[in-house]
Protein backbone atom coordinates (compact mmCIF):
# COMPACT_ATOMS: atom_id res chain seq x y z
CA UNK A 1 0.00 0.00 0.00
CA UNK A 2 2.83 2.30 -0.78
CA UNK A 3 2.74 5.11 -3.26
CA UNK A 4 4.88 5.81 -6.12
CA UNK A 5 5.49 8.84 -8.38
CA UNK A 6 6.85 8.66 -11.59
CA UNK A 7 7.08 11.09 -15.02
CA UNK A 8 8.48 10.35 -18.10
CA UNK A 9 10.95 12.26 -20.25
CA UNK A 10 12.28 12.33 -23.80
CA UNK A 11 14.61 14.95 -24.64
CA UNK A 12 13.24 18.39 -22.80
CA UNK A 13 10.14 17.21 -23.34
CA UNK A 14 8.19 15.46 -19.86
CA UNK A 15 4.81 13.84 -18.98
CA UNK A 16 2.65 15.05 -16.06
CA UNK A 17 3.30 13.58 -12.83
CA UNK A 18 1.47 10.02 -12.46
CA UNK A 19 0.96 8.23 -9.34
CA UNK A 20 0.47 4.29 -8.55
CA UNK A 21 0.25 2.24 -5.24
CA UNK A 22 1.23 -1.24 -4.88
CA UNK A 23 -0.50 -4.11 -3.70
CA UNK A 24 -2.15 -4.34 -0.21
CA UNK A 25 -2.16 -7.67 2.15
CA UNK A 26 -5.94 -6.87 2.52
CA UNK A 27 -8.29 -9.34 0.52
CA UNK A 28 -10.77 -6.45 0.18
CA UNK A 29 -10.18 -5.33 -2.95
CA UNK A 30 -11.69 -5.12 -6.66
CA UNK A 31 -11.05 -5.24 -10.08
CA UNK A 32 -12.51 -4.61 -13.54
CA UNK A 33 -12.95 -7.24 -16.78
CA UNK A 34 -13.76 -6.47 -20.33
CA UNK A 35 -12.89 -8.04 -23.63
CA UNK A 36 -13.47 -7.40 -27.17
CA UNK A 37 -12.68 -3.61 -27.29
CA UNK A 38 -11.95 -4.44 -31.09
CA UNK A 39 -11.60 -1.30 -32.50
CA UNK A 40 -15.62 0.04 -31.32
CA UNK A 41 -13.41 3.06 -29.58
CA UNK A 42 -16.34 5.06 -28.77
CA UNK A 43 -17.96 2.47 -26.42
CA UNK A 44 -14.92 1.35 -25.35
CA UNK A 45 -13.62 4.95 -24.42
CA UNK A 46 -16.88 5.22 -22.04
CA UNK A 47 -16.29 2.34 -20.39
CA UNK A 48 -12.63 3.71 -19.78
CA UNK A 49 -13.85 6.81 -18.24
CA UNK A 50 -15.94 5.67 -15.90
CA UNK A 51 -12.84 3.10 -14.49
CA UNK A 52 -12.02 6.54 -12.76
CA UNK A 53 -15.16 6.28 -10.79
CA UNK A 54 -13.93 3.24 -8.71
CA UNK A 55 -10.80 2.65 -6.28
CA UNK A 56 -10.04 -0.61 -8.34
CA UNK A 57 -6.85 -2.37 -7.79
CA UNK A 58 -5.99 -3.82 -11.53
CA UNK A 59 -8.21 -4.32 -14.74
CA UNK A 60 -8.04 -6.98 -17.30
CA UNK A 61 -8.95 -7.15 -20.79
CA UNK A 62 -9.86 -10.93 -21.71
CA UNK A 63 -8.68 -10.44 -25.53
CA UNK A 64 -9.77 -8.59 -28.81
CA UNK A 65 -7.80 -5.82 -27.53
CA UNK A 66 -8.02 -4.74 -31.38
CA UNK A 67 -9.71 -5.55 -34.66
CA UNK A 68 -6.78 -6.55 -36.57
CA UNK A 69 -3.33 -6.87 -34.68
CA UNK A 70 -0.67 -6.41 -37.31
CA UNK A 71 -2.38 -2.69 -37.56
CA UNK A 72 0.03 -0.45 -35.21
CA UNK A 73 -2.23 2.22 -35.54
CA UNK A 74 -5.32 0.41 -33.56
CA UNK A 75 -2.46 -0.67 -30.98
CA UNK A 76 -2.07 3.32 -30.63
CA UNK A 77 -5.54 4.00 -30.55
CA UNK A 78 -5.96 1.06 -27.94
CA UNK A 79 -3.05 2.41 -25.43
CA UNK A 80 -4.67 6.05 -25.97
CA UNK A 81 -7.97 5.41 -24.54
CA UNK A 82 -6.51 3.29 -21.24
CA UNK A 83 -3.61 5.95 -20.69
CA UNK A 84 -5.39 7.81 -18.00
CA UNK A 85 -6.32 5.01 -16.09
CA UNK A 86 -3.13 2.82 -17.10
CA UNK A 87 -1.04 5.35 -15.45
CA UNK A 88 -2.23 4.78 -12.22
CA UNK A 89 -3.32 0.79 -11.60
CA UNK A 90 -1.96 -1.99 -13.37
CA UNK A 91 -3.82 -3.49 -17.22
CA UNK A 92 -3.60 -7.35 -17.09
CA UNK A 93 -3.77 -7.80 -20.88
CA UNK A 94 -4.59 -10.67 -22.76
CA UNK A 95 -4.32 -12.15 -26.28
CA UNK A 96 -7.39 -12.97 -28.72
CA UNK A 97 -7.67 -14.06 -31.90
CA UNK A 98 -7.81 -10.55 -33.46
CA UNK A 99 -5.19 -10.03 -31.71
CA UNK A 100 -3.25 -12.64 -34.25
CA UNK A 101 -4.69 -11.01 -37.01
CA UNK A 102 -1.73 -10.62 -39.57
CA UNK A 103 0.68 -13.20 -38.00
CA UNK A 104 -1.18 -16.65 -38.60
CA UNK A 105 2.21 -17.90 -40.36
CA UNK A 106 4.35 -17.24 -37.34
CA UNK A 107 1.59 -17.45 -34.53
CA UNK A 108 3.50 -15.04 -32.87
CA UNK A 109 1.90 -11.63 -32.56
CA UNK A 110 4.20 -9.30 -32.92
CA UNK A 111 2.72 -6.07 -32.03
CA UNK A 112 0.73 -7.55 -28.81
CA UNK A 113 4.06 -9.02 -27.43
CA UNK A 114 5.96 -5.26 -28.58
CA UNK A 115 2.97 -3.53 -26.84
CA UNK A 116 2.27 -5.32 -23.78
CA UNK A 117 6.12 -6.37 -23.05
CA UNK A 118 4.18 -9.99 -22.74
CA UNK A 119 7.21 -12.84 -23.40
CA UNK A 120 4.20 -15.22 -24.56
CA UNK A 121 0.29 -14.70 -24.00
CA UNK A 122 0.23 -16.99 -20.93
CA UNK A 123 1.26 -15.76 -17.55
CA UNK A 124 -0.02 -15.79 -14.19
CA UNK A 125 -0.28 -13.29 -10.63
CA UNK A 126 -0.90 -13.32 -7.47
CA UNK A 127 -3.51 -9.91 -5.75
CA UNK A 128 -4.94 -10.44 -2.35
CA UNK A 129 -5.94 -13.68 -1.63
CA UNK A 130 -6.73 -14.41 -5.60
CA UNK A 131 -4.90 -16.30 -7.86
CA UNK A 132 -4.89 -15.62 -11.27
CA UNK A 133 -3.84 -17.80 -14.59
CA UNK A 134 -4.41 -15.88 -17.73
CA UNK A 135 -4.24 -18.63 -21.26
CA UNK A 136 -3.89 -18.29 -24.58
CA UNK A 137 -5.45 -20.81 -26.89
CA UNK A 138 -4.45 -19.09 -30.34
CA UNK A 139 -0.98 -20.24 -30.15
CA UNK A 140 -1.89 -23.13 -32.15
CA UNK A 141 -4.07 -22.58 -35.41
CA UNK A 142 -6.78 -22.38 -35.52
CA UNK A 143 -7.06 -23.34 -31.81
CA UNK A 144 -5.25 -24.99 -29.12
CA UNK A 145 -3.01 -24.70 -26.61
CA UNK A 146 0.33 -25.94 -27.32
CA UNK A 147 2.56 -28.62 -25.33
CA UNK A 148 5.01 -26.50 -23.55
CA UNK A 149 1.73 -24.23 -22.56
CA UNK A 150 -0.26 -27.16 -21.03
CA UNK A 151 2.94 -28.08 -19.09
CA UNK A 152 3.01 -24.45 -17.48
CA UNK A 153 -0.23 -24.42 -16.84
CA UNK A 154 -0.06 -27.50 -14.56
CA UNK A 155 2.84 -26.59 -13.55
CA UNK A 156 1.73 -23.00 -12.16
CA UNK A 157 -1.21 -24.79 -10.27
CA UNK A 158 1.21 -26.59 -8.08
CA UNK A 159 2.99 -23.78 -7.07
CA UNK A 160 2.05 -21.79 -3.70
CA UNK A 161 0.86 -18.45 -4.87
CA UNK A 162 -1.94 -21.08 -6.25
CA UNK A 163 -2.32 -23.29 -3.57
CA UNK A 164 -2.61 -20.70 -0.53
CA UNK A 165 -5.09 -19.00 -2.35
CA UNK A 166 -8.38 -18.51 -1.16
CA UNK A 167 -10.35 -17.47 -4.62
CA UNK A 168 -8.65 -19.04 -7.76
CA UNK A 169 -9.53 -17.46 -11.41
CA UNK A 170 -8.59 -18.82 -15.04
CA UNK A 171 -8.83 -16.20 -17.93
CA UNK A 172 -8.80 -17.16 -21.51
CA UNK A 173 -10.13 -15.42 -24.72
CA UNK A 174 -12.36 -18.14 -26.32
CA UNK A 175 -14.82 -19.46 -24.07
CA UNK A 176 -15.89 -22.82 -22.85
CA UNK A 177 -19.24 -22.46 -22.64
CA UNK A 178 -21.25 -20.17 -25.11
CA UNK A 179 -24.67 -19.54 -26.25
CA UNK A 180 -24.55 -16.31 -27.96
CA UNK A 181 -24.80 -16.58 -32.02
CA UNK A 182 -26.51 -19.33 -33.57
CA UNK A 183 -24.38 -22.54 -34.16
CA UNK A 184 -21.73 -21.86 -31.69
CA UNK A 185 -21.46 -23.64 -28.42
CA UNK A 186 -18.03 -23.01 -26.79
CA UNK A 187 -14.52 -24.38 -27.65
CA UNK A 188 -13.87 -27.74 -27.35
CA UNK A 189 -10.10 -27.63 -27.07
CA UNK A 190 -10.66 -24.74 -23.85
CA UNK A 191 -13.06 -27.94 -22.92
CA UNK A 192 -10.57 -30.43 -22.57
CA UNK A 193 -8.46 -28.38 -21.28
CA UNK A 194 -10.70 -26.96 -18.27
CA UNK A 195 -12.53 -30.78 -17.65
CA UNK A 196 -14.54 -31.28 -14.63
CA UNK A 197 -11.70 -33.09 -13.36
CA UNK A 198 -9.29 -30.22 -13.18
CA UNK A 199 -12.12 -27.20 -11.74
CA UNK A 200 -12.66 -30.04 -8.84
CA UNK A 201 -9.66 -31.07 -7.96
CA UNK A 202 -8.19 -27.29 -8.74
CA UNK A 203 -10.97 -25.81 -6.93
CA UNK A 204 -11.16 -23.48 -9.84
CA UNK A 205 -14.05 -20.23 -8.67
CA UNK A 206 -14.12 -18.30 -12.09
CA UNK A 207 -13.51 -18.76 -15.57
CA UNK A 208 -13.70 -15.48 -17.75
CA UNK A 209 -13.91 -15.39 -21.28
CA UNK A 210 -15.14 -13.06 -24.25
CA UNK A 211 -15.01 -13.64 -27.82
CA UNK A 212 -18.76 -13.89 -28.12
CA UNK A 213 -20.25 -10.27 -28.04
CA UNK A 214 -22.19 -10.28 -25.41
CA UNK A 215 -22.45 -11.05 -21.68
CA UNK A 216 -22.89 -14.30 -20.64
CA UNK A 217 -22.98 -15.86 -17.61
CA UNK A 218 -23.18 -19.78 -16.28
CA UNK A 219 -22.42 -21.44 -12.57
CA UNK A 220 -21.51 -25.21 -12.42
CA UNK A 221 -20.66 -27.96 -10.16
CA UNK A 222 -18.10 -30.29 -10.39
CA UNK A 223 -18.50 -32.49 -7.05
CA UNK A 224 -17.72 -30.47 -4.55
CA UNK A 225 -16.65 -27.15 -6.46
CA UNK A 226 -18.83 -24.99 -7.88
CA UNK A 227 -17.48 -22.79 -11.00
CA UNK A 228 -18.78 -19.49 -12.37
CA UNK A 229 -18.21 -18.84 -15.97
CA UNK A 230 -18.41 -15.57 -17.43
CA UNK A 231 -18.20 -14.20 -21.05
CA UNK A 232 -17.66 -10.09 -20.25
CA UNK A 233 -17.28 -9.53 -24.58
CA UNK A 234 -19.30 -6.15 -24.96
CA UNK A 235 -16.70 -3.72 -24.60
CA UNK A 236 -16.79 -2.39 -28.01
CA UNK A 237 -17.03 -4.25 -31.03
CA UNK A 238 -20.20 -5.26 -33.02
CA UNK A 239 -22.70 -7.20 -30.47
CA UNK A 240 -24.05 -10.34 -31.52
CA UNK A 241 -27.02 -10.87 -33.50
CA UNK A 242 -30.52 -11.57 -31.90
CA UNK A 243 -30.67 -15.14 -32.45
CA UNK A 244 -28.96 -17.50 -30.31
CA UNK A 245 -28.00 -21.28 -29.83
CA UNK A 246 -29.86 -23.75 -28.52
CA UNK A 247 -26.94 -25.23 -26.67
CA UNK A 248 -25.42 -24.97 -24.05
CA UNK A 249 -28.38 -23.21 -21.88
CA UNK A 250 -26.54 -20.81 -19.87
CA UNK A 251 -27.77 -19.22 -17.09
CA UNK A 252 -28.13 -15.55 -18.31
CA UNK A 253 -27.35 -13.75 -21.99
CA UNK A 254 -27.45 -10.31 -22.40
CA UNK A 255 -26.58 -8.70 -25.51
CA UNK A 256 -25.21 -5.13 -24.37
CA UNK A 257 -21.98 -3.57 -24.25
CA UNK A 258 -20.73 -3.68 -20.39
CA UNK A 259 -17.98 -3.91 -18.31
CA UNK A 260 -17.46 -6.32 -15.10
CA UNK A 261 -16.29 -5.84 -11.69
CA UNK A 262 -15.15 -8.20 -8.93
CA UNK A 263 -15.36 -7.01 -5.72
CA UNK A 264 -13.31 -9.81 -3.44
CA UNK A 265 -12.83 -10.22 0.58
CA UNK A 266 -11.94 -13.26 2.84
CA UNK A 267 -15.27 -15.42 2.07
CA UNK A 268 -17.09 -13.61 -0.58
CA UNK A 269 -16.89 -12.44 -4.30
CA UNK A 270 -19.88 -10.25 -5.71
CA UNK A 271 -19.48 -9.73 -9.60
CA UNK A 272 -21.55 -6.35 -11.17
CA UNK A 273 -22.20 -6.43 -14.63
CA UNK A 274 -22.72 -2.55 -15.91
CA UNK A 275 -23.67 -1.59 -19.35
CA UNK A 276 -22.68 1.42 -21.23
CA UNK A 277 -25.29 3.60 -18.88
CA UNK A 278 -23.70 2.31 -16.05
CA UNK A 279 -26.92 0.44 -15.15
CA UNK A 280 -26.10 -2.58 -13.31
CA UNK A 281 -27.37 -5.38 -15.82
CA UNK A 282 -26.45 -8.46 -13.79
CA UNK A 283 -25.21 -9.74 -10.34
CA UNK A 284 -23.60 -12.91 -8.59
CA UNK A 285 -22.24 -13.75 -5.67
CA UNK A 286 -19.88 -16.37 -4.68
CA UNK A 287 -19.58 -17.42 -0.72
CA UNK A 288 -16.72 -20.35 0.42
Amino acid sequence: DTKYFYQLFSGKTATQIYSFKTYQSDPQFSFSVWADSQGGWPVFYKLMQRLSNHQDMFSVGVGDLVSHGADENQWQTFFEIISAQSASIPFYLIAGNHDYDGYYEKLVPENFRDYTQHATGYFSWRAGNCAFIALDPNDRFPIGFSDTQQQWFHLEMKKPFWRTATWRFVFVHQPPFSQGWAGYSGEQSVLDLLTPALLEEQKIDVVVSGHTHDYERLMRKNGNQKTLFLIVGGAGGGLEPVESSVQPDMDTVIKEHHMGRFYVTSDSIRVEIRNIRDEIIDAALLVK
